[in-house]
């Protein structure tokens, strides 16, 4: 018994050592990472989440376009990774920049606020520029207003990916780390290829079938699931949904959005437009079936905005439209948190009319948009 004991403990050890270094050396790691997509694919964050089969679903990655440099561009675009999501379709800089043939410069990725990024790269006042400021519902209160420590890192998608695969073989990284904690440090790579390499991914996807088929158990990641039509929402955006939103918030939310769009005009000649993507759950929250009725937070948020005098896109009131009157495609991806091809369409075509209506409105030309006057 002890032998056998030490023959598995020494191969544990040497594939966490390797594994280790294979994490430093990333284009080794790459060589020993497991794939459910076919080449030039991908799979939806949270279907990398759950691992569940009978989610699974693929679409193209397309690649970023290198764009203008700040000074010389004519709008920026500020945001999350809704603006890095090339899932199908260009990003949307690239859709914008090709929309208005004007130069883009986008800032992705971010729960900054845009006073905080011009700061931080010096900018100085010049000529008019317009810029997009996107937010994903679920991260509506986080707008770089918190202190936050010198070496700290934001919690982002790719995280909730990490530490959602975590859950199926939590045990044996709890080992590893116990026994290897000088080796690992518990760095994001090796945590990343742990769960990921072709030896591991295998046995934590069976785990998580054999739990969701027999035991009805999913990642705690997932926050909620519809399973006709197939669909996966995950725990942030339920969460958010479903919890109280106070009229002091939103109002509250409402006058920083509303001081930051007279500080981009008054020290750097920018005109902000604000544009609030709805979650996935507040869009397609019917599919689950269970009771839940919306708060109408993003709507009640615009008509604060418009009571401030903040140029918005409407971008709740696109989508709810959309399914009101067609409803025969998707605007997310059933397994992703972002949208598809068509609902980057819809925001494009929101941001495009917004900006026109701006455009107009500081002309001097009166039109019955949401630009309050």
């Amino acid at each position: 018994m002890k032998k056998l004991f030490f023959i598995c403990w020494s191969i544990t050890l040497v594939l966490s050592v390797f594994m280790v270094f294979a994490a430093s050396a990333k284009e080794l790691g790459r060589r020993f990472l497991y794939t459910d997509a076919p080449e030039g694919y991908r799979t939806g964050d949270m279907f990398r989440m759950s691992m569940i089969d009978s989610f699974v679903e693929y679409f193209p990655s397309v690649y970023f376009t290198e764009h203008d440099q700040l000074e010389d561009a004519d709008i920026i675009t500020f945001g999350d990774s809704f603006l890095n999501c090339g899932y199908g379709s260009p990003h949307f800089p690239d859709l914008l920049e090709n929309s208005t043939e004007s130069r883009v410069f986008n800032v992705s990725g971010t729960n900054a606020n845009p006073m905080d990024y011009l700061e931080s790269v010096s900018y100085q006042k010049g000529k008019s520029k317009t810029l997009i400021w996107e937010k994903i519902e679920r991260l509506a209160f986080k707008n770089g207003q918190e202190k936050r420590a010198k070496n700290y890192v934001p919690r982002n998608l790719a995280d909730k990916v990490r530490n959602g695969l975590r859950w199926r073989l939590g045990a044996v990284n709890k080992l590893v780390k116990q026994h290897l904690i000088v080796l690992n440090n518990d760095n994001a790579d090796y945590q990343h290829l742990l769960i990921n390499s072709k030896w591991t991914y295998p046995l934590a996807k069976f785990v998580a079938n054999f739990r969701f088929q027999l035991l009805d158990e999913i990642n705690p990641e997932v926050g909620a699931y519809s399973l006709d039509p197939k669909m996966l929402f995950d725990e942030d955006s339920v969460t958010f949904n479903r919890r109280t939103k106070t009229k002091d918030e939103i109002d509250a939310l409402a006058r920083f959005i509303a001081q930051t769009s007279r500080e981009l005009k008054d020290r750097y000649n920018i005109q902000l437009i604000f544009a609030m993507v709805p979650n996935k759950y507040t869009v397609y929250h019917d599919f689950v079936r269970n009771g839940y009725l919306y708060d109408d937070f993003v709507p009640n948020l615009n008509q604060k905005l418009h009571e401030y005098g903040v140029a918005y896109a409407d971008i709740y009131q696109a989508f709810r439209h959309y399914r009101a009157t067609d409803d025969s495609q998707l605007l997310y991806f059933s397994t992703d948190t972002h949208w598809t091809p068509l609902g980057k369409a819809v925001f494009l075509n929101e941001i495009v009319k917004t900006m026109n209506a701006a455009h107009k409105d500081q002309q001097g030309v009166e039109d019955d948009s949401h630009i309050a006057t």
